[in-house]
């Protein structure tokens, strides 16, 4: 009986978990650095989807603002979120601004800003001219006019098939693509894999042994994949999007947007009424519809994200503020239902909005999760936060004697002494956590880093194995 009740409820939460739904989960959890690609494509894809004015995310008032880090700047025009950089350009806003610019026929502009959102990292354009035709339900002879025109687009060779046209549309574009450089990008591909000897591609390109020198020399700095140059994979950049300021009125710590890093979505309503009193089939009508529905559902899914993130955010300033003022030690013991019942929303979705979510703070940039820590009790009953009493035993071992590390059951009597009834294997999870040796390894550790390789010699001292 309990197991049909069980799997009654799973089933009646999956009829409840529609696509949508999903989706707006989705949308919840994104970072920054997956919402803006995201947000990029969404605006591509959906005609009627647009972004406010930059200077409409400025128009808010600041008046009540103090700036929290006047006493590390010495510019005190400085407002607290302008140290915070933009994150690096990717492909879609580079080729996005000239588009802009390049197409003044919004049909041609809306092929344009589809294809963008298709590219492959790499640049290339995988899809056949007919199925971007068929998915926009535009004539194939624009959707062609508009490639051979983004083909034109910097970093050249983007919206290329191939390699070989990729590499042709550099080589135009240099005024160096001859008749022998086409025999040679047509044969490149052998001469690499052995095919056809030097002396072959030599008589097929119709030039001599010094002459294919230079051409090979050339074809070697043409960019075989002009978009991956957007790419910044390698280099994770975090980007907070919310920051934390001095309230002048309340005179407490308060938090807001970065402005410069906001992205919000808006329906075009204009033109959604222009394109409707030009449609008249009905399969446009029906398309009509999805974008509109969709279009709407998405401004409500991306408020609704960034509703949540805001409110979710105040409420862990404010019951941070000791951290704010003092730092990591200050650090109060917080649940996710501490957070969740004040905002009105479930657990799981605080769990949500704060991965992968950053807060600029006069402390650093800190992931919103970080604020979230368990508590330990002192004999006085006051509660610690386990990031707090981490970075206690941090700041003892940086004090330490180098010649007489302190062991975790020496930590361990210390903070005893300082009312914090802890266990030495809770000092040890701690310190491992902090990615710390233990004080043997430490100490032979100083011990090797002490001898410079000329002290080593000059002692006979041979180190072999891990130290």
């Amino acid at each position: 009986m309990q197991t049909t009740q069980n799997m009654q409820g799973r089933q009646s939460l999956q009829n409840v978990m529609t696509p949508q739904l999903q989706e707006a989960i989705r949308i919840l959890q994104l970072s920054y650095e997956e919402l803006v690609p995201f947000i990029d494509q969404q605006l591509t894809l959906n005609p009627f989807l647009s972004e406010p004015e930059e200077d409409a995310f400025l128009e808010d008032s600041y008046d009540d603002m103090a700036d929290p880090f006047s006493h590390k700047t010495s510019d005190n025009n400085l407002e607290p979120y302008d140290t915070i950089p933009l994150p690096p350009k990717n492909l879609h806003t580079h080729l996005t601004s000239q588009i802009n610019i390049m197409f003044s026929d919004e049909t041609e502009k809306d092929v344009a800003l589809y294809i963008v959102a298709i590219l492959e990292p790499t640049g290339y354009l995988k899809k056949e001219p007919s199925e971007i035709a068929h998915a926009m339900h535009k004539p194939l002879k624009v959707v062609h006019h508009v490639i051979e025109k983004m083909k034109k687009c910097d970093p050249t060779g983007i919206c290329a098939a191939t390699l070989e046209e990729c590499l042709k549309l550099q080589l135009i574009e240099r005024e160096l693509f001859t008749p022998a450089f086409e025999t040679l990008l047509n044969k490149i591909a052998s001469f690499t894999s052995g095919k056809i000897k030097q002396g072959a591609l030599e008589k097929a390109c119709g030039v001599d042994t010094q002459t294919l020198s230079e051409m090979l020399h050339v074809m070697r700095t043409l960019d075989p994949y002009p978009g991956s140059q957007f790419h910044h994979e390698s280099t994770p950049y975090i980007v907070p999007e919310v920051y934390v300021y001095m309230n002048k009125k309340t005179n407490t710590w308060d938090v807001n947007f970065v402005p410069h890093l906001r992205r919000q979505v808006l329906f075009d309503s204009q033109y959604y009424k222009k394109i409707k009193s030009q449609t008249k089939g009905s399969q446009d009508r029906r398309y009509l519809s999805q974008q509109l529905n969709h279009a709407t559902w998405l401004c409500k899914a991306l408020s609704q994200r960034s509703q949540t993130l805001l409110s979710v955010s105040q409420e862990i300033v404010r019951r941070q503020q000791n951290f704010f003022y003092h730092g990591v030690t200050s650090l109060t013991p917080l649940t996710l239902k501490d957070i969740a019942q004040p905002v009105g929303i479930h657990e799981s979705t605080v769990s949500r909005i704060t991965s992968g979510k950053y807060i600029s703070t006069p402390h650093g940039i800190f992931e919103l999760k970080y604020f979230f820590t368990s508590s330990f009790e002192n004999v006085r009953g006051r509660a610690i936060s386990s990031e707090s009493l981490k970075n206690t035993i941090h700041q003892l071992i940086l004090n330490e004697n180098p010649e007489k590390p302190l062991s975790d059951l020496v930590i361990t009597e210390i903070l005893n002494t300082q009312s914090i009834p802890i266990a030495r294997r809770t000092v040890a999870k701690y310190r491992e956590a902090l990615n710390v040796p233990p004080s043997f390894q430490r100490k032979r550790n100083r011990h090797f880093k002490a001898l410079t390789p000329d002290t080593r010699k000059k002692r006979g001292t041979t180190c072999s194995g891990d130290v």
